[in-house]
């Protein structure tokens, strides 16, 4: 049998991933990451999961390919291979929970300052209208909305691949994830409502913004992987591989910042207002 058929059988019914999902399914006892940090915290080295998950598959794939009569080489080979595969799998999971964790304050405040901004405006608008600095805060809105729509979809997808669908967020910051997704749907709600008010503003097409979000999703998950595979690789000592796997995400990144400030026409107007009417 060949390496790459005995690696089939190894991933087929060895199953490093059954050891990640199993922890998968020990972290929904924790509300949130911060929770299940500070568990972490009075636990020795040997038991972190970067750690602890690698070593335990490497174990059981030893003990398996051992018992079939492999021959030592392939064997240090497997383990290899199936330790860099679990590592991936936990870091993963971690980059994602870290990535909602960091989000979450900045997605609350961000969705609190557009909401006093909305009703400053309104009271404003009483005595002079502005249509320049609505826009400009339509434009904010849709931004931060597609950042953390992207973000859930990106999620979701990964724990479809790689995780065979199991929940891989805290309860806590996924909750605060779709509750800043209700309240910034909310906010282009009343926004809408106000255009009958206020012919001249442009509507949120809050369907054209879910349609441009399916196209961008591929990416970031591409990102959140390799990141996680970088990581890998430098815990593996390969850190000329790990510079190649993010070399591009870096350029991707930058223009990512850049075009984040200037949305698609279909459901965003692209001229933002003179820098003395952002008020």
């Amino acid at each position: 049998m060949s390496l790459k058929k005995r690696l089939t059988t190894i991933e087929e019914s060895l199953a490093p991933k059954k050891q990640i999902l199993g922890w998968i399914e020990d972290l929904q006892q924790f509300k949130s990451f911060t929770d299940y940090l500070a568990d972490l915290v009075e636990l020795p080295l040997s038991a972190m999961p970067r750690v602890e998950l690698p070593n335990k598959v490497a174990e059981v794939v030893r003990k398996n390919l051992e018992r079939r009569g492999i021959q030592k080489e392939s064997i240090t080979r497997a383990i290899l291979l199936a330790q860099k595969n679990s590592y991936l799998l936990v870091a993963l999971v971690l980059l994602i929970n870290e990535t909602l964790s960091t989000e979450s304050e900045r997605n609350f405040l961000s969705i609190e300052l557009l909401a006093e901004q909305r009703s400053r405006m309104a009271r404003e608008s009483k005595k002079s209208f502005d249509p320049e600095g609505w826009e400009w805060w339509r434009r904010i809105l849709i931004v931060n909305l597609l950042r953390m729509l992207r973000l859930k979809i990106a999620i979701a997808a990964i724990s479809r691949k790689y995780y065979d669908g199991h929940p891989i967020a805290f309860h806590e910051q996924e909750a605060e994830l779709d509750e800043n997704i209700r309240k910034a749907e909310l906010l282009a709600g009343l926004y809408n409502v106000r255009r009958k008010w206020s012919p001249s503003l442009h509507a949120i097409d809050l369907a054209a913004v879910r349609r441009d979000i399916e196209q961008q999703v591929p990416a970031l998950v591409r990102e959140l992987v390799d990141l996680a595979k970088a990581e890998m690789y430098i815990a593996f000592g390969e850190n000329h591989v790990a510079r190649r796997t993010v070399q591009a995400h870096l350029v991707a990144w930058v223009d990512r910042q850049s075009s984040a400030q200037h949305p698609p026409d279909d459901y965003l107007a692209s001229t933002p207002p003179a820098a003395s009417q952002h008020r």
